[in-house]
């Protein structure tokens, strides 16, 4: 386990609306981009290994992570698509 991993993976918060008239609460959304929340395994690529959110190395293979920046960590979603969590997860542990 690598705990440096699980202090850089962004994790949702629940989101607190402004107050009217500025001050306290939380922040407004406005001009944000945001995505559908996908059903599937969160992962970190610190540029040379995948991780889970936890901090445990995710055995992918060459193939899969040949493709992926060496100077950019990304942080995001294994995903197979909708209705296939369990298979994401099935083949995320077969390795």
């Amino acid at each position: 386990v690598n705990p440096s991993i699980q202090a850089k993976v962004a994790l949702a918060k629940d989101w607190v609306p402004p107050k009217e008239g500025g001050g306290g609460g939380g922040v407004d959304p406005t001009g944000w981009l945001m995505s559908e929340k996908l059903d599937g395994m969160r992962a970190y690529w610190s540029g040379g290994r995948l991780w889970s959110r936890n901090g445990k190395a995710v055995h992918a293979p060459a193939w899969f992570t040949a493709p992926l920046p060496t100077d950019l960590e990304l942080d995001g979603e294994l995903w197979m698509g909708r209705g296939k969590f369990q298979e994401c997860m099935s083949a995320v542990r077969s390795f």
